[in-house]
């Protein structure tokens, strides 16, 4: 496990988060492709998943694909369940139920008794959860014999979620949707912290290890099916994932316009990676009914402010975030 310091400016720590290649905005990328689809787009790409309409009925399809192959290597049935998880929040985050996944398995040279034992132990991951979920696995391939002079790449399954609903939310959640005065709250299950294969291990200890938290196969469903409720109801919902609640947040204040004041009462909450969880911002306290919900804070002003822990002006973190790939590629 990554020995971690006692206190940390979260305000610089965020900033290189946000410059982070894997974390910036990826708008350069997708906005080179048509994304409205015949103008069914109602939830474009840059939020957690992408909601289309289907014309002439009040039905809505969720699109999310994820993949963490660091995670993975750590541990590769615990990290592809975490990946089926984040990938159902994210369609949940938009007012539909997980229906169906499919997956894409890519692993070294299963000639290896280790590789053999990734993807095993993966396909175990992605099974489990997926029965935790009552979701079936549609389609999907498998590519072996990734290595580079002998050495294997991280094992790295890509899982592809479909959300559907009979109807959708008259205004689904959106990350564009935070106001000033509206309070800020952390839904899911209080896990411990978790660090290993994170970002903030990655990008400011340089460091890769420990063993990744494990899934909670009961409560995890139950987590989903309170941000597909919720969605009906909220403004804004964000799923929590790469960076922790700091970074999310940051994603929420970023695309609004508007920054936020939290109480935290310890710097591991703002950039553990634990599984389970996503954020509610709105002016109504969010009903989760049994699953747990903590209040961070409140949205306003013009900085990202994090109490004690430290604090950044939202507009230093919105050129940040939003140089972080095109700075490096010309």
């Amino acid at each position: 496990e990554p020995v971690l310091p006692a206190a940390v400016d979260a305000g610089d720590v965020l900033l290189r988060l946000l410059d982070d290649p894997a974390i910036g905005d990826r708008s350069w990328i997708y906005e080179q492709y048509d994304h409205q689809l015949f103008l069914n787009t109602v939830v474009e790409p840059g939020h957690d998943g992408s909601l289309m309409r289907v014309k002439g009925t009040t039905k809505g399809l969720a699109v999310s694909t994820d993949g963490n192959g660091r995670l993975c290597y750590l541990d590769p049935r615990r990290g592809s369940a975490r990946i089926v998880y984040e990938s159902a929040l994210n369609v949940a985050v938009t007012g539909t139920r997980p229906y169906a996944l499919v997956d894409n398995m890519n692993f070294g040279n299963p000639e290896k008794p280790d590789v053999m034992w990734q993807f095993v132990e993966s396909v175990e991951g992605i099974s489990e959860a997926c029965e935790a979920l009552g979701i079936p696995v549609v389609g999907g391939n498998v590519s072996f014999y990734n290595e580079t002079d002998g050495v294997d790449i991280f094992p790295s399954p890509v899982v592809g979620m479909l959300g559907f609903t009979e109807e959708m939310p008259e205004q689904p959640p959106r990350l564009d949707r935070a106001e000033e005065g509206m309070g800020i709250w952390l839904v899911g299950v209080d896990t411990r912290r978790d660090f290993a294969a994170s970002a903030y291990t990655r990008v400011v200890l340089d460091h890769f290890g420990g063993r990744p938290i494990d899934v909670d196969h009961e409560q995890a469903p139950r987590v989903v099916a309170a941000a597909t409720a919720l969605a009906y109801e909220h403004p804004v919902l964000h799923d929590v994932s790469l960076g922790g609640v700091a970074v999310a947040l940051a994603e929420v204040a970023i695309a609004s316009g508007v920054g936020f004041e939290l109480d935290v009462r310890d710097w591991h909450h703002l950039f553990s990676e634990a599984p389970h969880r996503f954020l509610v911002v709105g002016h109504d306290e969010p009903d989760t009914g049994d699953v747990s919900k903590w209040r961070l804070g409140t949205m306003g002003g013009d900085r990202l402010d994090f109490g004690r822990h430290g604090t950044v002006s939202l507009e230093e973190a919105t050129h940040v975030w939003r140089q972080a790939l095109p700075r490096r590629l010309g």
